[in-house]
């Protein structure tokens, strides 16, 4: 029986194939995919060839996310491992609308130079098949993923190539950090994503114990002065009466 779609796992090598599929159903009114390959033709042939050189590092290190069905899937790539530029550069050579050829060249380059310095997460593709779009898929991807980069306190980056995407990157903590627009090819928006603070973090042993005995120490200094106190308070009872002054009660 098929788990429920929200159910993220990560996709095994020989599962390339199928994600490559949804990639395609995904992005197929995606303004960055269908201004590299207008051709319905090229677009549909050229997506298979392109996820795996683009994304194939997220199958090898477990990074490749998927939805029980296969309706969703999220490749994110680890710190220090990335595209394999040369192989990408061919299939874009060989497969691209030629009239956009140099646009899309020179967009890939500048996407490149826009990654941080620091190592990070990249979120190199992110889809949903029109059929699972608007039941929340897409933000049950991003939090599985994002989850991990606050735990290992990480930098997370991707581009979004779409205006509408923006907003679901921005309610997981994204920021906009620039603009990539070359010619006629539609604009790509470099985000990033700093770390948050998990709610519950666990407190050092240490520190815990050296509030103890803070507390304890505390408990223990306040004992003798009250003690002290109720001693002198039966002395002064048997020795003289403590005067009342006029608007107290007796």
């Amino acid at each position: 029986m098929a788990g429920s779609p929200f159910d993220i796992r990560s996709a095994r090598p020989d599962e390339m194939p199928q994600v490559g599929s949804t990639m395609a159903a995904a992005y197929i009114t995606d303004p960055f995919a269908r201004f590299v390959w207008s051709s319905p033709h090229e677009y549909l042939r050229a997506v298979p060839l392109f996820i795996p050189e683009f994304a194939g590092g997220s199958f090898e290190r477990g990074s490749a996310y998927v939805s029980a069905d296969f309706s969703g899937a999220a490749l994110w790539l680890p710190p220090m491992v990335h595209p394999n530029d040369e192989a990408v550069e061919k299939v874009v050579r060989d497969t691209a609308t030629p009239e956009h050829l140099d646009d899309v060249l020179s967009t890939f380059e500048k996407m490149d130079q826009s990654h941080p310095q620091e190592p990070h997460w990249y979120l190199a593709v992110i889809g949903v098949d029109a059929n699972g779009q608007g039941r929340g898929l897409g933000a049950a991807l991003m939090r599985h993923a994002v989850a991990r980069c606050d735990e290992e306190e990480s930098l997370a980056y991707l581009e979004s190539t779409s205006p509408r995407s923006i907003s679901l990157y921005e309610r997981h903590g994204f920021e906009v950090i620039g603009k990539i627009q070359v010619g006629a090819f539609p604009v790509v928006t470099p985000m990033l994503r700093k770390p948050r603070q998990l709610v519950m973090r666990r407190q050092p042993a240490s520190s815990a114990a050296q509030q103890g005995v803070r507390a304890d120490s505390t408990k223990r200094s306040s004992r003798p002065s009250r003690e002290l106190s109720q001693l002198n308070a039966r002395t002064l009872g048997r020795t003289s009466p403590v005067p009342t002054l006029p608007h107290q009660k007796t």
